[in-house]
C-alpha cells in the first residue's frame, strides 16, 4: 500500500521544460522580410563559426542537439541594399527548449543613381526591387539623371560628351534606349508632364545666338515646339500640376531673374513676383546670374519651390512661393540651402543645407516655411536627398563609410544605414515614383553598414513545450568632382558658388 501511494504521486516539474533527461536544445533562425526589395541570392547563417547554411525567404535554418549555454549566430552574405537586424546574436540555449531568432531583413530598391567611373564618365545604375543592378546608361561620357516618367517605366537623362549635352530616355529594365535630341544645340533639365504625354526642356544653340528657349515634345521626340520664341533667355521649365502651364526662369520683363509662366501653347506669358524677393531682384537688375531657378511645383499645385541668390555675393537659399505671387518665404532662413524636393504628400520639403565651409546636412520644413528641422548634422556631410514614393524613407549621399555612397533613413533621420558600397563613389539617388512603398525602417543602435554591426533591436520568441514567450532586446547638370580637405566628393547638384 505504501508503495502504491508513493508511485501515484505527481511527478515534479523539471528545469529542462518538462522533458525529463533532456540535455540539449535547439535554435531556429527565420527571416522577417521588410522594405520593398529582396536579395535573390539569399543569405547564409552560421553557428559558432561552423560552415554556413543557406538562409532564404520563407524558409528557416534549424540547429538541433545543441549543448545548453551560449551560442553565436551570424547572418552573412547580405547584399549592400539589405540590412539584417541583428546580423549577429548570442543565443542562450536551454535544455529541452527551442529558441527562435527572428532576423529583420530590410532590403530596399526602386532607386536610380549615378556611379562614378572617371572624371569624365558617370554611369546611371538602377537598383531594382528584385535586387538587381541594371546599368541604364554606361556609354562613355557624363550622364545625369533628370526625371522618371510618372508611370515609372522610363528615365530621362542628359548625356554630355564632346558634341554637347543631349537628351535620352531608357526603359527601367535597361532596354529601348532612345536619343531624343541631337545636333549643334545643347539641351538640359527635361521634365515630364504630369500625365506623361509631353516633355519640356531648355535648349541652347550658341552657334546661332546666345539665347535659350523652352521646347516641348512627345516622349518619342516627335512634335517638338518652341514654347514662346527663341529670342529670350528662358531656363529650367517645370509643369504645373494640372499640366496646363509651364513655369520657368526668364529675362523677358526687363531684368534677369523673374519666375515666368505661360500656357502650354506659349500664350498668356506673365511674370510672378513676390514682395519678399523684390529687394534682391532689384539690386541685381540685369547683372546677376539668372535667378530664381530649379523650380518644382507642389503636388497640390498651390506652391512652387525655387532657389534664389539674394545678391551676387549673398547666400543661395530655397524659397517657397505661392503661385499667385502673394507671398514667399525662405525654407532655411539665412542658412545656405539648395536641392529642394516636395514630399509626395506635399506637406513638407526636403532640402540640403550648407554651413558655409565644407559641410552639408539635410533638413525638412513645412510647406509654409515653419518647423525647420535638421534631420542630419553638418558633421555627417549628407546631401542630395530624395523621398521614397510613400514619403517614409529618404535616400541620400553619405560619407560615414569613408567614401561617397548612398544611404537611407527614415524621414525623421532615424534608422540610418548604408545602401551601396564599393571603391568608387555612388551619388545623387532618385526613387522611381512607382516603386513599392518601403515603409518605415527598423531603427538600429548603430548607423554602420550591416557587415560592421552586431546586436541591435529584434524580436525573439522562445518556445518551451507548447508555451511561447515574447521578449524584446536591445535633377541637374551641376554635378561635379569637388576636392575638399584632401577628400574627393561628387556634388550633384553642386552648390553654385562664385
Amino acid at each position: 500500500m505504501a508503495g502504491l501511494a508513493c508511485g501515484g504521486a505527481a511527478e515534479p516539474i523539471l528545469p529542462d521544460g518538462g522533458q525529463s533527461g533532456a540535455t540539449t536544445g535547439s535554435i531556429v533562425v527565420t527571416l522577417d522580410a521588410r522594405g520593398n526589395s529582396m536579395d535573390a541570392d539569399g543569405f547564409s547563417a552560421t553557428l559558432d563559426g561552423a560552415a554556413p547554411r543557406d538562409l532564404s525567404y520563407g524558409q528557416t535554418v534549424r540547429y538541433e542537439s545543441l549543448k545548453a549555454g551560449d551560442h553565436l549566430v551570424r547572418v552573412a552574405d547580405v547584399a549592400p541594399h539589405c540590412r539584417a537586424t541583428p546580423d549577429s546574436s548570442m543565443e542562450r540555449v536551454q535544455a529541452g527548449s527551442t529558441d527562435t531568432l527572428h532576423v529583420e531583413m530590410t532590403c530596399l530598391g526602386g532607386v536610380a543613381y549615378h556611379e562614378y567611373v572617371s572624371d569624365g564618365w558617370y554611369d546611371i545604375v538602377y537598383l531594382t526591387e528584385d535586387g538587381r543592378r541594371i546599368h541604364l546608361a554606361n556609354e562613355p561620357g557624363m550622364k545625369y539623371i533628370a526625371a522618371w516618367s510618372p508611370d515609372g517605366e522610363r528615365l530621362l537623362y542628359e548625356h554630355v560628351d564632346g558634341a554637347g549635352s543631349h537628351l535620352y530616355s531608357v526603359r527601367a529594365d535597361g532596354t529601348d534606349r532612345r536619343e531624343l535630341t541631337s545636333g549643334s544645340g545643347t539641351e538640359h533639365r527635361p521634365r515630364w508632364s504630369g500625365d506623361g504625354t509631353r516633355v519640356a526642356f531648355e535648349q541652347h544653340d550658341y552657334t546661332v545666338s546666345q539665347s535659350s528657349w523652352i521646347v516641348t515634345m512627345n516622349p518619342d521626340a516627335s512634335d517638338q515646339r518652341v514654347l514662346v520664341d527663341s529670342l529670350g533667355f528662358d531656363l529650367d521649365p517645370v509643369w504645373s500640376t494640372d499640366g496646363t502651364r509651364l513655369f520657368f526662369g526668364c529675362n523677358r520683363f526687363g531684368r534677369v531673374g523673374d519666375l515666368c509662366s505661360a500656357a502650354t501653347d506659349g500664350s498668356d506669358l506673365r511674370s510672378i513676383r513676390f514682395p519678399e524677393t523684390e529687394t534682391f531682384a532689384l539690386s541685381c537688375g540685369t547683372t546677376c546670374p539668372v535667378s530664381p531657378d530649379h523650380f518644382e511645383a507642389s503636388p497640390d499645385g498651390s506652391r512652387i519651390l525655387f532657389e534664389l541668390f539674394e545678391t551676387p555675393q549673398g547666400p543661395q537659399t530655397v524659397w517657397i512661393g505661392t503661385l499667385d505671387g502673394s507671398g514667399a518665404t525662405s525654407a532655411s532662413g539665412a542658412t545656405n540651402s539648395f536641392a529642394g524636393r516636395w514630399s509626395p504628400s506635399g506637406d513638407r520639403l526636403l532640402i540640403s543645407v550648407w554651413d558655409g565651409t565644407s559641410n552639408f546636412a539635410l533638413a525638412t520644413v513645412n510647406r509654409d516655411g515653419t518647423d525647420y528641422h535638421m534631420i542630419t548634422d553638418f558633421a555627417d556631410n549628407d546631401e542630395a536627398g530624395t523621398w521614397s514614393p510613400d514619403g517614409a524613407v529618404i535616400a541620400f549621399d553619405g560619407f560615414e563609410s569613408g567614401a561617397q555612397q548612398l544611404w537611407v533613413m527614415n524621414a525623421d533621420g532615424t534608422g540610418r544605414h548604408q545602401l551601396t558600397d564599393g571603391s568608387l563613389p555612388s551619388f545623387a539617388p532618385l526613387w522611381n515614383p512607382k516603386a513599392r512603398p518601403p515603409q518605415r525602417l527598423v531603427a538600429s543602435s548603430s548607423s554602420a553598414p550591416s557587415s560592421a554591426r552586431s546586436g541591435g533591436g529584434m524580436r525573439r520568441s522562445v518556445s518551451v513545450g507548447s508555451r511561447t514567450q515574447l521578449a524584446a532586446r536591445p535633377g541637374t547638370t551641376t554635378c561635379g568632382l569637388v576636392h575638399e580637405n584632401g577628400r574627393a566628393r561628387i556634388a550633384c547638384p553642386a552648390l553654385r558658388l562664385r
